[in-house]
């Protein structure tokens, strides 16, 4: 069995003297849409920030394609092939959409592949293309999403992570990420999503992983923890 692209072993981070993340256990594959579910303050968005080196890890190893990252700046990070998409979009105001997304990809030289990285962006979404000479932060929620998948996608990376896809955007604006970032993986892209809405995360990801108060209560494929009734009762309303 191949090594994952992604592996954490016994992580632990937080803030200052308050520990958010205990001996966190988990692991994405190659090629996977892997999901983070939990409640509000579960330490969803502290375990992608921890990841991508925004929070030191106070314990345990974060291991991508077998190297260690554990003690990496954000940068280094990014170089080595994982891209961060926040909670809350994170554009920068007064720049244009085609800017934004351009900023995506400030590490790259191969300026010929940029550009047709910004093609894709543009097939993907019809209406960034549209929109690119306007304030990226003057758009709509679902909008603002868009570019900041985009940016990701701008890097190149070989992992995606994005921090609530859903959060405050309309029932159809989430269909319409969620067909992109299908099609996204399609395309080669391994994405991990952490998703307060579960049914959304389960309905997109082969694989999940659920956190409680900091610590992994249960992994396994989105079809069989669908039908665990625990998770039933706590996450899709029974």
């Amino acid at each position: 069995m191949s090594e994952p692209l992604l592996k954490i072993e016994g992580l632990e981070a937080g803030y200052g003297e308050v520990q958010v993340l205990w001996k966190i256990d988990a692991q994405v594959g190659e090629g996977d849409i892997v999901c983070i579910v939990g409640s509000n303050g579960a330490g969803k968005t502290t375990l992608l920030r921890t990841i991508s080196g925004v929070v030191p890890a106070t314990a345990g190893r974060i291991l991508f394609k077998g190297d260690d990252l554990t003690k990496l700046r954000p940068d280094q990070i990014l170089e080595r092939g994982i891209a961060h998409v926040p909670e809350g979009r994170r554009l920068f105001r007064g720049l244009t959409v085609r800017d934004n997304l351009l900023l995506g990809a400030y590490l790259r030289r191969d300026n010929a592949e940029v550009e047709r990285d910004l093609h894709f962006i543009f097939e993907l979404f019809p209406i960034l293309r549209e929109r690119q000479k306007q304030d990226a932060t003057t758009m709509s929620g679902g909008e603002q999403q868009m570019c900041a998948i985009g940016r990701g996608i701008m890097s190149r990376p070989k992992l995606l992570m994005i921090d609530e896809l859903s959060l405050g955007l309309a029932p159809r604006l989430v269909e319409r990420l969620s067909e992109a970032l299908i099609e996204i993986n399609r395309a080669g892209l391994t994405i991990l999503l952490v998703e307060q809405d579960v049914m959304t995360a389960f309905e997109i990801a082969s694989n999940a992983f659920v956190i409680e108060t900091g610590r992994v209560r249960m992994h396994g494929p989105t079809k069989v923890l669908a039908e665990d009734a625990d998770i039933r009762q706590a996450y899709l309303g029974g």
